[in-house]
């Protein structure tokens, strides 16, 4: 079986750095050959790759056609934030086309920034709020997204979802405590590990005071071994699966 070579590899036989549109380019011949994906897993490091992930209409078009029978969908950034060239505009664009078909059963959205307090990249707009009701397992770590994104999206989640993690999200608009409400409506079938280490709005206006500890109300990403029935149940996850009909929402 024949492997795309790394960066590294590339770089070793001096045949210079592939370019973000070698991935575009590829999907697209793929979908205009009626080639159909069922899984996709991407991992980049773009700190000194060129080129973008912008699509043409026509190649946005190809793409979309090769993508309506994944199923599966795992895209991994790292990156640099100081040399990163890409913009989020394009980022949403690709991601979006990807993740536009009902058929996805499993998406992992995972960004991370060499540097720890750097700007979260937003993803919001690459959700999206179609219908996905074959979708079993959701994980987004390391990104940001508006309330209104985020409540969208829970929407289009089916009952029947079995994992559901949220991650180091930092929410650029609305509170967290809007946020566990809107969970707890939805009844899935995810009893903890939902969300872990986030920030922005009441999160971050209260973590001054010495009576409020996001880990005492979310846990910490680390306080899981093993498989995900395994991990620590926070209050947070408590009042979202409705654990305790009584309990209060934690961020009162």
């Amino acid at each position: 079986m024949l492997l795309p070579m790394s960066n590294s590899q590339m770089q070793r036989y001096s045949l210079g750095l592939p370019s973000h549109q070698c991935l575009v380019q590829l999907m697209s011949a793929l979908g205009r050959t009626h080639v159909f994906l069922n899984r996709i897993s991407i991992s980049l490091c773009p700190i000194k790759t060129p080129g973008s992930l912008a699509l043409s209409p026509r190649i946005r078009k190809e793409l979309s056609l090769a993508t309506q029978q994944l199923t599966d969908f795992k895209f991994i950034l790292l990156y640099e934030p100081r040399s990163y060239q890409m913009t989020w505009a394009d980022l949403n664009e690709f991601l979006s086309t990807c993740l536009d078909t009902s058929s996805l059963q499993y998406i992992e959205l995972l960004t991370r920034s060499s540097e720890r307090l750097a700007k979260a990249i937003d993803i919001g707009k690459a959700l999206g709020s179609r219908p996905r009701e074959k979708l079993t397992h959701v994980i987004i770590e390391g990104s940001s997204v508006h309330l209104s994104e985020l409540i969208a999206f829970l929407d289009a989640l089916p009952e029947s979802i079995t994992r559901l993690r949220l991650a180091i999200i930092h929410l650029r608009s609305g509170t967290w405590k809007q946020a566990l409400d809107e969970l707890r409506k939805k009844k899935y079938h995810v009893k903890n590990y939902i969300i872990r280490d986030p920030s922005g709005a009441e999160v971050d206006s209260r973590s001054g005071s010495d009576r409020f500890r996001p880990s005492d109300i979310f846990g910490n990403y680390y306080d899981i071994e093993g498989p995900p029935e395994r991990a620590m149940v926070s209050k947070a996850d408590r009042y979202i699966t409705g654990q305790d009909p009584q309990q209060p929402n934690p961020l009162l």
